[in-house]
């Protein structure tokens, strides 16, 4: 099984990352997105 290594601003997306790649699988972290842009209301 390959070793994948996460790459992001914090600890806590890291883990995030790990989560989310054991849960759903290490193939589906590529749907995830760094700071992805939003409209704010205000």
């Amino acid at each position: 099984m390959p070793t994948y290594r996460f790459v992001s601003g914090s600890s806590v997306e890291d883990l995030f990352i790990k989560l989310f790649s054991n849960t759903f699988g290490a193939e589906k972290a590529g749907y995830l997105y760094f700071q992805y842009p939003f409209s704010d209301i205000y």
